[in-house]
Order: C-alpha cells, then structure tokens, then sequence
C-alpha cells in the first residue's frame, strides 16, 4: 500500500496547483448559485451511522491466493431526526427507531455513540465527530467456517470497543461549487461546477479486544494480527481531491473523492510485548448528495465513507465511518 507513497506526493502536488487555477474566474460571470438567506426551513431525515473494522491482508493475489477479508460491524439503529434551520444556524435532534427482536437475535446489540457536526461555509466545509461503539458482529462468518449457513446468528464479539474522535476539514478552490447546495440545501446550485479540494485530517482511534481479532481457520495468513489486543492510532494526513456537481433544473448530483497520505503514530500492545512507531497511513473519503432542490421544498439522498488506514505487518485495519441519509425539508 505504501510503495507509491511519490505518486501520492506527485497526486497532492498536482492538485494544490489545480486548486489556484480553478480558483481563478471571471469576475463579471455571475455565480451560479441561487440563495435562500431570509428563510425558515423545517427539516426531518432517516438516516444510520457505522463504524466499520475491516482486517485486509496486503500481499493478497486476486486468482492465485485470496486470504478472505475480517470484517466486523456494529448492529446500528435507523434513526429519526427533525429541526428547523434560519440562515447559518440549523438545529435539529434525532431519535433512535427501536429493533425489532429478529434483528437483535441476528447481529446481537451494540452499544454506540455516534456523534457529528458538519460545517460548511463559502469555500471551507468538514466535519468534526466522536464515535464510541462496543460489540460488534463478523460479518462474513462463511468465509471462515463452512458450518455456518445463511439466516444463522452472525457471531458475535462482545468484547471488541472502538473509540475515535477527530475532525475533517476540506477547502474548496473553485467559487462556483457550492458545498451547501449539495449536502445543506442552503443554496440551489443552478449551472454544473467541478472543482479540486485539498483535505486536512486528524483521527485518534482507540481499539481494544480481549482474544485474537482473527478467526481460527485464517490465524496462520494474519500472524502480525494475531497478536494484537489494544492500542492507540493517532494520525495526521493532507487529501487532495475533486468534486462535481451536476445539475438538471431543479435536481443534482454531487459526488467528492478525496486520496491521500500522511504519518500515524502507533502504540500497541501484541500480547507481552509493546511496540511504539510512526508509519505512513492513507486516507481516502467518499462523499455524495443527489436529489431535488426546489423552492420550497427539497429532498436529497446523501452517503459518506470515511476511510482510514492502521498498518500492522503485513496486514491492514481498515476503519470505515459510514453514513447514509434521506432527508427533505420545506421552506416557509
């Protein structure tokens, strides 16, 4: 993963200096962007949050010698939110759709924290959020047991606990991309934009577990994982990347692709030993709204994956921050 750390460097090089050219326009073409400054909108969603760990094997050979992927995932509930908004100032709480007993039996029940502050301003937007979920699910148990069969309890671990934190802060080079058109219906972007970004990220990630986080049948493929039971990851990193907006009267598609490379301190214990260093690490970010934008009314579907990289070995703990969002609102 790490061998085309230059082609990363020569990829945020390119990028910042695309950032000054797509910042530069014309400064009699009017911006294409309709704003809704003196309005109340009320607002309501459904929507669920994830933090995912996935444990890949680098050196995997697609044909030849495919070690399967350890994925594990929390038993997250949809949730319900509704607020209303004035200008810069939105408000809005949200609810927990309680399960159903088949879906509890099924994945088992986590118990989480999962908060989010998203900003977004002229040519600056980013989140900050902390997250805390305890109990998870393997969520490919027929990868490593031919026993299990489909619509059996995925197997469950208690006793693995995720705890991070951070923020997300990207800056935008070209005036006529609207970030809060997209993912706040502030704004109607009225005419395509596309744009390049430059993203600045710090994540602190806390992981513990009392036995080996990989299964039996694939120990031998993860001997750099095996040992592993707690540890701290703190990781600093730049993201250059592009977006685009698209847009048909009233409805639009926004999609964002942000890759990058920066440096993570480790600190972990492998069973009597502990080992203290820093590493190069990757970051990629995926975001996307589409929908319609109206007048009055608005309804847009949004997804995030947040994607950071823990090397241990020759292997890789991938965290995924997922989120998707159906939300509409209606302005007064």
């Amino acid at each position: 993963m790490f061998r085309n750390t230059g082609c990363y460097l020569l990829f945020l090089l390119f990028f910042v200096g695309y950032l000054r050219v797509s910042g530069q326009s014309d400064s009699l073409h009017k911006r294409p962007v309709v704003r809704f400054p003196n309005k109340i909108t009320l607002h309501s969603y459904f929507g669920i949050n994830k933090l995912n760990l996935n444990i890949e094997k680098e050196n995997n050979i697609p044909g030849i010698h495919r070690v399967p992927t350890v994925r594990y995932s929390p038993n997250s509930s949809l949730n319900w939110g509704f607020g209303a908004s004035y200008k810069n100032l939105r408000l809005l709480l949200s609810v927990r759709i309680p399960q159903n007993e088949h879906v509890t039996n099924k994945y088992g029940s986590s118990l989480y924290r999962d908060y989010r502050l998203y900003y977004y301003t002229k040519y600056v937007g980013g989140e900050a959020f902390f997250q805390r979920y305890s109990g998870l699910y393997l969520d490919n148990p027929g990868a490593f047991d031919t026993a299990y069969h489909s619509g059996d309890p995925f197997p469950r671990r208690d006793d693995i606990s995720i705890y991070t934190y951070g923020v997300n802060t990207y800056i935008v080079g070209n005036r006529d991309f609207s970030l809060r058109s997209a993912f706040l219906q502030a704004e109607r972007q009225t005419e395509n934009a596309f744009t390049g970004l430059v993203m600045f990220s710090y994540r602190y990630v806390r992981i513990e577990n009392d036995t080996s986080l990989i299964p039996n049948a694939v120990i031998s493929e993860y001997i750099s994982v095996d040992p592993f039971r707690d540890g701290y990851f703190r990781t600093f990193s730049i993201a250059p990347g592009i977006g685009l907006t698209w847009v048909k009267k009233r409805f639009f598609f926004t999609p964002i692709f942000l890759l990058g490379i920066g440096f993570q301190h480790q600190n972990y214990n492998s069973l009597s030993t502990g080992k203290h260093e820093i590493v190069p690490a990757v970051k990629f970010y995926i975001k996307g709204s589409t929908g319609y934008n109206g007048d009055n009314f608005y309804v847009a579907l949004q997804y995030g994956s947040d994607n950071s990289y823990i090397p241990i070995g020759a292997s890789t703990m991938r965290l995924n921050s997922a989120s998707a969002r159906l939300a509409f609102g209606y302005r007064l």
